[in-house]
């Protein structure tokens, strides 16, 4: 996987960005200060191959690594939610807590974060994500079984399920 970044940020509110090559295609990285803030497959052409490797940015890139080989991943990099609601925080840690290879309803995500009922509230909150894979809500699926929705697109969350049903090749 190839990265590219600009300098390190230097004040608080600098935000570094990479772009990593993945089986998706480029997903560009956002880091700030506080860890990384996105992950999408936005084209950013600011960035610079030349600039040295940012820490969060380069585990972030051996965790995808192996996560697109098809290895279980518990993603190591630092996710900064600030900016983002209350409840959207409490939802997205509660789905990055999702095991590798399993999935869950929009439902059973909402009574465990002690919001039953709440489903539409949950897929609210996941559309929000600012850091998918990373935060895994392509795990989250309709109470029948049924795929649901996913900002990135039903192929892109069909390939991330499939995945990690098949598991290394």
């Amino acid at each position: 996987m190839s990265t590219a970044t600009r300098a390190h940020p230097e004040t608080p509110t600098e935000t570094l960005t990479a772009v990593l090559d993945t089986p998706l295609g480029p997903l560009t990285a956002r880091v700030g200060p506080y860890g990384l803030r996105r992950l999408a497959d936005e084209a950013d052409l600011e960035a610079s191959a030349s600039a040295p490797l940012h820490p969060v940015v380069a585990n972030l890139a051996a965790d995808l690594d192996r996560y697109f080989a098809g290895q279980p991943v518990e993603f190591s990099v630092p996710v900064d939610f600030s900016g983002l609601t209350e409840f959207t925080q409490l939802v997205l840690r509660a789905c990055a807590a999702l095991p590798y290879g399993t999935t869950t309803s929009y439902g059973q995500l909402a009574a465990s974060v002690g919001r039953r009922g709440a489903a539409r509230a949950v897929g609210g909150a996941l559309k929000a994500n600012p850091v998918p894979i990373v935060v895994p809500c392509h795990r989250v699926v309709r109470g029948d079984g049924s795929m649901g929705g996913y900002r990135g697109g039903a192929a892109r969350k069909r390939f991330l399920l499939a995945l990690e049903d098949r598991g290394p090749s």
